[in-house]
């Protein structure tokens, strides 16, 4: 393993699922849920694509990260002139799963060793 993977590994720590939001299509407004299906196409219910190596346990799922979700050009849409500017480096994860299964508001979100 590489000092990096285990800087990564002693750092990581557990979270909690603040809130889960979907878009039932693209560009509709985001619609928070307080439960949803995870599968390996997504969210239930989302329009997203389906999916940085990190694995994560959250609720009944597993899910590895993938790559970052840039925030998009919506932003300036959203938030006025700036808006994009302003969200950069703060959009989200894109994940694979691995393991689909319900996923709720409250639960703990588990950093995972990752396999080598």
């Amino acid at each position: 393993m590489s000092a990096f993977q285990e800087m990564i590994d002693r750092f990581a720590q557990p979270g909690v699922v603040a809130s889960l939001w979907v878009r039932p299509a693209r560009l509709a407004e985001p619609v928070a849920v307080p439960e949803a299906m995870l599968a390996e196409d997504g969210l239930e219910g989302d329009h997203a694509r389906p999916g940085k190596g990190r694995r994560l346990q959250i609720g009944a799922a597993m899910i590895e990260i993938t790559t970052v979700c840039e925030p998009c050009s919506r932003m300036e849409a959203v938030l006025g002139p700036g808006g994009y500017s302003a969200m950069r480096g703060h959009g989200g994860w894109c994940a694979q799963v691995l393991n689909g299964g319900l996923i709720r508001v409250g639960d703990v979100v588990s950093p995972l060793k990752n396999e080598t």
